[in-house]
């Protein structure tokens, strides 16, 4: 999926996983509060290449959906649609190279997978969780267009999480995609 600037989103091959590991390290520092899984890295080249290929099998099987953003041959994140929310809906989850948060980049991939869930895909509705503290995903479920849901308390699984979510929603039918700048 082109999102404009030479960026774009696609599937991940078990020959990126070298390239997404490099994009893992780098931003590891900024993963590390927010996203659980960040404590198990470093992972080795072959663990990732797995890891890439379980992403593959379940996208064929539909049960998740992951995709990599690239700039170039450059990956830059991982953006994610997840099916544990229950039925008829998929769980958006992202991250970003921080030398690439606040461009716009992860909100022009959310908006690109929100439009294909729920216009290509099953999905009846995709929510975005995450922990108030963490703003820059607030920024990013605000201008792709998702509506606050609700607030609530969830287990602390990382060290910058407080203890409260929000839960944002974008339903079939009344979500607008919005128009960002270009990139």
């Amino acid at each position: 999926m082109e999102l404009g600037g030479g960026f774009y989103l696609r599937e991940p091959l078990e020959v990126d996983a070298e390239e997404v590991g490099r994009a893992v390290a780098e931003s590891l520092q900024y993963l590390l509060p927010w996203m659980p899984w960040a404590a198990q890295e470093p992972m080795s080249v072959q663990d990732r290449r797995r890891l890439i290929a379980e992403w593959r099998e379940d996208s064929r099987l539909g049960r998740n959906y992951n995709f990599v953003i690239f700039h170039g041959a450059r990956a830059l994140g991982v953006q994610g649609l997840h099916r544990r929310i229950g039925p008829g809906g998929l769980e958006l989850g992202y991250w970003i190279h921080p030398d690439f948060a606040g461009r716009g980049v992860s909100g022009h991939a959310a908006i690109a997978l929100t439009a294909w869930a729920l216009s290509e895909g099953d999905a009846e509705y995709v929510e975005i969780h995450h922990d108030t503290a963490n703003l820059t995903s607030q920024s990013v479920a605000r201008k792709a267009g998702y509506q606050l849901l609700l607030q609530q308390a969830s287990p602390i699984d990382a060290p910058g999480e407080t203890g409260t979510e929000l839960v944002w929603e974008a339903r079939r039918g009344r979500w607008k995609r919005p128009q960002l700048r270009e990139l």
